[in-house]
């Protein structure tokens, strides 16, 4: 709900090996990246994302390894909503295209 605080977590599943990938999430000023929040690889446990990897709303992550099927995920936590409406969050791999995220909030 806008104006609450909520956790958002951006996943993207792997639907081919990738070895050695970057993956870039643009918040694209939706909500704004924090050192202190996480980021997963396929469930072997919540690290910071730190502040070598976020450049204004762009997190970027490299080095990355999953095989088809496996995981990556980010938790933002305590973010202040924005006002009720539809947001895009912009995720690629590899400078690929990107995949769409749309993140819906709903007045209070």
């Amino acid at each position: 709900m806008a104006g609450s605080v909520q956790t958002i977590q951006p996943m993207l599943i792997a639907n081919e090996k990738l070895t050695n990938a970057t993956i870039t999430i643009d918040l694209n000023g939706v909500i704004p990246p924090s050192v202190t929040d996480y980021f997963q690889i396929n469930g072997t446990g919540w690290l910071n994302i730190g502040a070598d990897k976020i450049d204004g709303d762009v997190i970027t992550f490299t080095g990355i390894n999953l095989d088809e099927e496996q995981w990556f995920m980010v938790q933002l936590d305590n973010k202040t909503m924005p006002a009720a409406g539809n947001y895009t969050i912009l995720i690629s791999v590899d400078s690929g295209p990107n995949q769409v995220m749309t993140l819906i909030t709903t007045a209070n």
